[in-house]
């Protein structure tokens, strides 16, 4: 009877121990509007002209779509280097907004080319706190020397 109990709560603490180690690997699901973002993020549909003036640059955004963009990842790319830099801005869905942006690289040169990510904001499956999510898959790519 001492050996079955003892069993049985070898058998529980085990299950308990693989369930923390497992949950480890399952990613947090994050959610806007009812499903995974993941999903929104096929139906993000935007377009952005960068606009050099003064040696500064300016970027225009606009959101065709009916997701709200949360903000922008951009990743400047030269040579075989490439640095991110992030535009702050929100852009609602069916909506536009400019600002400056800092793509200057690390060394004081123009970098060759730029692409934006953009970025949703969604809920947290089963807790009261929100987080981002870069759609990488709808990136978009401009060659610097064509602005």
């Amino acid at each position: 009877m001492i050996a079955s109990v003892l069993l049985i709560m070898l058998v529980l603490f085990l299950a308990a121990l693989i369930f923390l180690w497992a949950r480890g690997f399952i990613s947090e699901q994050i959610e806007k509007r009812g499903q995974p973002v993941d999903r929104l993020c096929e139906t993000v549909d935007f377009d952005f002209e960068i606009i050099k003036a003064s040696g500064q640059y300016e970027l225009e955004v606009r959101n065709n779509g009916n997701v709200d963009i949360h903000s922008l990842d951009i990743k400047k790319f030269k040579g075989g280097n490439s640095e991110i830099s992030k535009f702050k801005f929100s852009v609602d869905a069916q909506d536009a907004i400019s600002g400056k942006v800092d793509l200057i690289m690390e060394d004081n040169t123009d970098p060759e080319s730029v692409t934006i990510y953009p970025v949703l904001l969604g809920g947290v499956v089963g807790k009261s706190e929100n987080k981002v999510y870069t759609c990488f898959e709808q990136g978009k790519t401009v060659q610097v020397g064509n602005i």
